[in-house]
């Protein structure tokens, strides 16, 4: 129930323009760090420098994320397991959902671009990312 009035909600804001496209999808493909969150109470909370970010490897309707740590040599360490997800639309609206041994939840997908893209999680939780750029250490 709290899930579809998220979907409400996101239409009522969107009005008649459409979300994302299924074509959109391949767009994100490679490594994002969360730029910024936005909680249910009009809150939020910056993020200058993540610890872990997130690789999304997307094939048709289907994916993974996992958590990685970028090193100082510019590679990165696997952090856990890879999240697996299937994606379908539902009003104009695309919806990840994620099933792995321990639980399952679904985020929409409100906005995707080349170097942005936006989460809706079930708790009105909001999850702005960017395009990861491996930061530059100054001598």
């Amino acid at each position: 129930m709290k899930f579809a009035r998220i979907i409400a909600l996101l239409m009522v804001f969107q009005g008649c323009s459409s979300g994302p496209q299924k074509t959109e999808l391949d767009t994100l493909n490679g490594y994002w760090e969360i730029e910024m969150v936005h909680f249910p109470d009009g809150s939020k909370k910056e993020f200058q420098l993540n610890s872990t970010i997130d690789y999304f490897e997307i094939k048709g309707m289907t994916g993974s994320r996992r958590k990685v740590r970028p090193s100082l040599e510019g590679t990165f360490e696997t952090a856990n397991e890879a999240e697996y997800f299937g994606v379908s639309q539902e009003n104009d609206h695309l919806i990840m959902e994620y099933t792995n041994r321990f639980s399952n939840w679904k985020e929409v997908i409100t906005n995707i671009s080349s170097n942005h893209f936006s989460v809706v999680n079930e708790n009105q939780i909001t999850y702005h990312y960017k395009r990861y750029k491996a930061h530059q250490l100054q001598p």
